[in-house]
């Protein structure tokens, strides 16, 4: 993120207690940052399948 590399390899579960922590001291992402994924995942929940077409991985064929 801005040219700078981040690990996540350490550290990993300690991740939402330091964006808790975060959010607690009024520098966690707000309402106008989090809407575009809930629409996303509204969109996707509700959502007409289609069934197998065009491309997709071999294994979907197993799914029933």
């Amino acid at each position: 993120m801005d040219n700078t590399e981040i690990e996540f390899s350490e550290g990993f579960t300690d991740l939402h207690t330091k964006s808790y922590e975060e959010i607690l001291a009024g520098r966690g992402f707000g309402l106008k940052d989090a809407r575009p994924s809930v629409e996303i995942v509204y969109h996707i929940r509700n959502a007409t399948p289609v069934g197998l077409i065009g491309e997709y991985h071999e294994l979907c064929k197993n799914i029933k």
